[in-house]
């Protein structure tokens, strides 16, 4: 008999062995399907992407980042734009981007499959893929890059609520530090992660593991930490990195209203579709689960998901800004709120005897999958119109790369670095684009003052005005005027670089809607 039970569990063993290869095969393939869409060159750069592309372009050609050029997020996301612009330029950035969707999808897979088995997961897992695909809104942005850090991370924190491994911990505060070296708006579920197994070791009266794992925690955020800081500090970049990604954002979080983005709840829950709005019942179904003690899956788990879900919602959308690529950090909670919903409609509805209620319900879901299809397709259409078609085709790259010369400076005047990245034409100040001066912030006046002092040091060989930026060569009430709905902080900055341009330079042409003016010889 011992030897028949070993057999039977090698060949069911043998027989799980292909199937899992099978569904990870399938995973890796729905991740390059969800990605084709943003294949380069059909697809434009959106204006985010431009930025970091255009960061990633600096640091191959030897530049630092906050000194030769400035932005308020962590250097890990200027790094992996390195790596793919060194890798193939646009081409190489997709693959890289490709690859964390990849992983993602296989450690969230694994994580539900763990805890509501193999096909309540690869349900789970479309459902969060397909949201993905929706608003991903032209790829590369910080919250993208987080999905496989947080996703791995609930992975390891699942394991550890098994065995207490030490190295797990560590692992988890590796993934941590080089999430918050992303954004640190990004690690919401990993600290409460963390918090939830400090939590229990103080619940229990346990303060050598409370020690013990705190210490783990903090040596893992150390091994990214620690030579981070040294890399920076030898380059003289340190305190820049600091106040860019610390003193910056605590200012910027002040300049916005305080509203939050509850007011942008209705238009989130629209355009996330079906696995948004499911989800929202999931977890109310959990959180149901953890009142009535039904333990579907282990409590710190379900008490990581019931917490997570809402906090990372305000964590997102602290900005009050309508930018639906935010909602990128909600996806792990989407691929378990979705299997669980799925299993509960399962287990009470379509199992049971009532024909009338498990007809009204099929109907229920397929007409919110169907309005949730065409909406998202709607969603998306809008979005590829309002992202300017910039690409490597784009009139406005081939006017700029015929008319300057690669060691030339080019400014682009507005929020479209893109056009520096695509022409290859360095910027000649380290804000390659001015967002940061429309915020009534105490530290705008210092960058501005820096931003006016790069052009005169660096005059660039033509400036390109975008068209949505106010501009007029000649300070004057028309102009004054115009800038009256721009923040005040704003409007000195504007005045001055009218004045450098009207001192320096001549117009040339209109490209598109943006003009453009060239350096008097």
């Amino acid at each position: 008999m011992k030897v028949s039970s070993s057999i039977s569990k090698d060949n069911n063993r043998a027989a799980k062995f292909p199937f899992q290869w099978a569904i990870f095969l399938g995973l890796i393939v729905l991740s390059f399907l969800a990605m084709y869409r943003y294949v380069p060159p059909n697809y434009p750069v959106n204006r985010d992407s431009g930025i970091f592309l255009y960061t990633g372009q600096q640091i191959v050609a030897g530049k630092m980042p906050y000194l030769d050029f400035w932005d308020h997020k962590g250097p890990l996301i200027f790094y992996l734009n390195a790596l793919g612009v060194g890798l193939g330029q646009r081409m190489g950035m997709w693959f890289v981007e490709c690859f964390f969707l990849c992983v993602a999808a296989v450690a969230g897979y694994v994580l539900i499959r763990r805890n509501l088995g193999p096909w309540l997961a690869l349900w789970g897992t479309i459902a969060w893929v397909y949201s993905f695909y929706v608003i991903l809104a032209g790829g590369n942005l910080t919250e993208e890059y987080s999905l496989p850090f947080n996703l791995l991370s609930i992975v390891l924190f699942d394991q550890f609520l098994k065995n207490e491994r030490k190295l797990l911990l560590v692992i988890i505060g590796l993934l941590t530090g080089a999430n918050a070296l992303l954004r640190p708006n990004n690690i919401g579920i990993q600290v409460i992660a963390i918090g939830i197994i400090l939590f229990t070791d103080v619940l229990r009266a346990r303060p050598s593991a409370f020690v013990k794992n705190l210490l783990s925690v903090g040596l893992g955020v150390l091994l990214v930490w620690a030579p981070t800081a040294a890399f920076f500090y030898q380059k003289n970049a340190l305190s820049a990195l600091i106040y860019a990604m610390i003193n910056f954002n605590i200012e910027y979080a002040r300049s916005v209203s305080a509203a939050g983005g509850s007011s942008n709840l209705p238009l989130f829950l629209l355009a996330v579709g079906w696995p948004g709005w499911y989800a929202i019942v999931g977890w109310a179904m959990l959180l149901l689960d953890l009142i009535r003690k039904h333990w579907s899956m282990p409590v710190p788990l379900m008490v990581l998901f019931l917490v997570g879900f809402p906090a990372d919602f305000v964590l997102a959308t602290l900005s009050n800004r309508p930018y639906l690529h935010y909602l990128l950090l909600l996806l792990p909670y989407f691929g378990l709120f979705n299997a669980l919903f799925l299993s509960r409609v399962f287990q009470h509805f379509w199992k049971g005897e009532n024909q009338i209620m498990k007809g009204g319900l099929t109907i229920v879901l397929g007409c919110t999958m169907l309005f949730s299809l065409w909406s998202g397709s709607q969603l998306m259409n809008r979005i590829d119109l309002a992202i300017p078609p910039i690409g490597e085709n784009a009139q406005i790259v081939q006017y700029v790369t015929a008319h300057t010369s690669p060691a030339d400076f080019v400014l682009v005047w507005g929020m479209e670095p893109s056009i520096n990245f695509l022409a290859k034409r360095a910027s000649p100040t380290r804000f390659e684009f001015q967002t940061i001066f429309y915020n009534d912030m105490p530290a705008n006046l210092d960058m501005q003052n820096l931003f006016l002092a790069d052009l005169e040091k660096n005059k660039p060989a033509l400036i390109v005005i975008t068209a949505e930026n106010p501009f007029s060569e000649h300070v004057d009430q028309a102009f004054d005027a115009e800038l009256e709905r721009f923040p005040a902080g704003s409007r000195d900055v504007s005045r001055a670089f009218a004045r450098y341009v009207g001192r320096y330079y001549e117009y040339a042409e209109d490209i598109q809607d943006w003009k453009i003016y060239r350096l008097r010889r």
